[in-house]
């Protein structure tokens, strides 16, 4: 199976003929059983069979914590922030203190660009 994916995609790789030297790119995911709940299996069997399972419990609750880890951080992702940014950058203007950051700002980017042509 992975020959023939294989070939194919060289097959349609080598006939792109368009020209811009790019060629074609290719993506493969595989579709598995979620490992969470294959995990979950295996520690149920385990348990029925009265067998040691404390290394499959600790992989499951790795798994679980990098799950939820992974929701929290597509939460943040996701998540709209320019009316605080939108806010803060009000509020110093406000206090008179945004400009100040402003020409810090510039001026550290002026000296990197400097250092950068050395």
């Amino acid at each position: 199976m992975i020959e023939t994916l294989q070939g194919r995609m060289q097959e349609i790789a080598s006939a792109d003929t368009s020209g811009h030297g790019q060629g074609i790119s290719f993506s493969l995911m595989a579709v598995t059983e979620d490992r969470i709940g294959t995990l979950e299996e295996a520690v149920a069997l385990a348990m029925s069979e009265e067998k040691p399972c404390d290394h499959l419990e600790a992989e499951l609750q790795q798994l679980r914590a990098e799950r939820e880890k992974g929701r929290h951080e597509n939460v943040r992702r996701r998540h709209n922030y320019m009316p605080a940014i939108i806010e803060l950058l009000k509020g110093l203007s406000e206090k008179g203190k945004l400009q100040g950051i402003v020409d810090a700002t510039v001026k550290r980017a002026q000296e990197r660009a400097e250092a950068n042509k050395a």
